[in-house]
């Protein structure tokens, strides 16, 4: 496998960094101890917890499209793969795909985006622009039309069959089954918050990839020095120093699964020689702090770029209100109607909170 000094060297990102013991994230073995993080653990700070092996760990190694693995398989473009995945209709039999197609032109480290038309039309005039020496990111990459979900018959978009979300024997407060990420090296996710300020779980299916994650402190100073820009070698100096200060830098080998916060700066970059292919869930858990959190990127003004709309956030706010009071009723007698059946998650699939975090709480 590739090596933290193959990493390094390939991505520009500062060795010592990498190999910090206190940088490093919270790597287990045990999906039921992985789950309990994911379901109840504290986000908000900067904690990241990696399963390693988890996409098999978790029975997740056939929950992507075969097409779309395979494509991803023998290529070496992200476009290709993509284009290639359509083609194969790798969101289900007579559903087409969406997404959305980056690149960077050759020198940059500002992402631009191919806009208007079919998937498949972006797909193709991004060709045009990765002749020029551009490179491709493929991202929120998903099903073009709704349709029932083969496990929960809920009507939504995700590639994947089986999520981390069917791994838990109960509900969450919030757990959207989100989308696929396709890149090569060199690619990744530029420095950004997300546009609401839950917890992320990202199921690394193929190749390898860097994850950087800044704590609160130092938030606001590594967004003001590099909010938006690509992480990729040769990186700046400003981008050395502000990796020296993350809170958490991991190397993603390939069948890992990775949770934490959206909530705060993070960053990716893909290693190596084979192409990325990530899946990422969002969610809120039952941890206090991380409501809290959630809370706090609630209070942006959604003029401001990347922010989710206040009618949405208001929906997904009233949305986890309505799951709480639920969970909360059941715990104390029947719930606000017949169809309200949500429990936490259970011991059976996830290990109890280990400071006894929960409903009430919440």
């Amino acid at each position: 496998g590739l090596s933290l000094e193959e990493a390094a060297e390939r991505s520009g990102w500062p060795l010592e960094a990498l190999r910090d013991p206190e940088k490093q994230p919270r790597v287990i073995q045990d999906p039921a101890a992985f789950l309990s993080f994911v379901c109840f653990g504290d986000h908000s700070k900067a904690q990241m917890c990696v399963l390693r092996g988890g996409v098999r760990a978790l029975g997740l190694a056939e929950s992507a499209p075969g097409a779309l693995l395979e494509a991803c398989r023998r290529r070496r473009c992200a476009v290709e793969a993509a284009l290639e995945a359509v083609g194969e209709e790798a969101g289900g039999a007579g559903d087409g795909l969406d997404g959305d197609v980056f690149f960077w032109a050759a020198g940059s480290r500002r992402r631009q985006e191919v806009k208007k038309g079919s998937l498949t039309s972006r797909l193709q005039r991004c060709l045009d622009h990765i002749k020029q020496g551009a490179a491709p990111y493929i991202a929120e990459l998903s099903r073009e039309i709704k349709a029932p979900h083969e496990l929960t018959g809920e009507r939504c978009r995700p590639l994947t069959r089986r999520d981390v979300k069917d791994c838990v024997d109960g509900v969450l407060p919030m757990w959207d089954r989100g989308h696929c990420f396709i890149g090569a090296e060199g690619v990744g996710s530029c420095m950004h918050v997300d546009q609401a300020w839950w917890s992320n779980v990202g199921k690394n299916f193929l190749g390898y990839k860097l994850v950087a994650l800044w704590g609160p402190e130092e938030a606001a100073s590594a967004l003001e020095q590099c909010n938006g820009e690509l992480f990729r070698k040769p990186i700046t100096d400003a981008q050395r120093h502000t990796l020296l200060r993350a809170a958490k830098l991991a190397l993603l080998q390939p069948g890992d699964v990775a949770s934490f916060t959206g909530g705060l700066p993070h960053v990716t970059m893909v290693v190596g020689d084979v192409l990325n292919l990530t899946g990422y869930e969002s969610l809120v858990n039952w941890h206090p702090r991380n409501a809290a959190l959630l809370l706090r990127g609630a209070e942006r003004p959604d003029t401001e770029a990347e922010v989710m709309p206040r009618s949405r956030m208001r929906g997904l706010l009233d949305d986890i209100v309505d799951i709480v009071q639920d969970c909360a009723a059941l715990s104390g007698g029947a719930g606000r109607s017949a169809e309200a059946r949500a429990q936490p998650p259970s011991t059976a699939t996830a290990a109890p909170p280990p400071g006894g975090e929960g409903v009430q709480a919440l």
